[in-house]
């Protein structure tokens, strides 16, 4: 908020004659301090709350991945061989594959987000 004192006298011979003069005055260094601490303090709760989200995510993503993927090695292994194989076992196999390699691009994506924000963070918390 711009504040304006006023009402600086002159005197000129034998008048007085009275200037209105604005001047400009700013705020104590101390609330500059606490506005910055508090939007600095929005800013960090807001991030730690996305790389929270972020991890629980990856979290919860790659456990189904294993999961998937131990049961792929599984039908993999009791089907016998690629030759040998029964078209239903193949194509299921098949299926893994394409929705494991989905999962691993997802992964990626999540991971690469939670590098950036985990380095907004630490830049936040330089200032």
């Amino acid at each position: 908020m711009l504040m304006l004192a006023c009402n600086i006298i002159f005197y000129r011979i034998g008048y007085l004659v009275i200037f209105s003069i604005p001047t400009f005055r700013t705020r104590s260094p101390q609330r500059d301090i606490q506005t910055d601490k508090r939007r600095s303090e929005a800013v960090k709760s807001a991030l730690n709350d996305v790389i929270n989200s972020l991890k629980v995510e990856i979290e919860g993503l790659q456990t189904r991945v294993d999961r998937s993927l131990k049961q792929a090695v599984h039908i993999m292994d009791s089907s016998g061989e690629y030759h040998e194989r029964e078209p239903e076992d193949e194509q299921l196999i098949v299926e893994f594959e394409k929705q494991a390699e989905t999962a691993q691009n997802r992964l990626k994506t999540l991971k690469n987000q939670l590098d950036v924000y985990e380095n907004m963070l630490d830049k936040l918390l330089t200032l």
